[in-house]
């Protein structure tokens, strides 16, 4: 089981990122607060509908980098490339305002 407890100074730092809009730092500084409040990972799980894993990932990130772990990092590895002829029809098709039957009739699948 993950153990977290927090002094004053994390418990202000963790508020401050709680109240960060358009990241997930302010959900993942609340599974902390969750944990520091005595609940288990797995009661956080099913508390916030997230997966078990998910949220040990950002408790045990916690406790080994304090707030910083919180931060969504770069995901290992090349950026992903478009392939040419993917790419020119992309351009193609967002330089035309299309309705989703013409989309469908060009690219041969269904946008829903």
């Amino acid at each position: 089981m993950i153990r977290i407890s927090l002094t004053e100074s994390e418990c202000s730092e963790l508020q401050r990122l709680r109240l960060i809009k358009n990241t997930n730092i302010g959900e993942r500084a609340h599974y902390v607060f969750l944990s520091a409040g005595g609940k288990s990972a797995p009661e956080i799980a099913r508390y916030l509908d997230r997966n078990i894993i998910t949220i040990r990932l950002w408790l045990n990130r916690y406790l080994q980098e304090g707030p910083a772990g919180l931060r969504t990092r770069k995901p290992p590895g090349r950026t992903a490339q478009k392939a040419p002829a993917i790419e020119g029809q992309l351009e193609e098709l967002l330089s035309q305002s299309l309705k989703t039957t013409v989309i469908k009739k060009r690219v041969g699948k269904s946008m829903y």
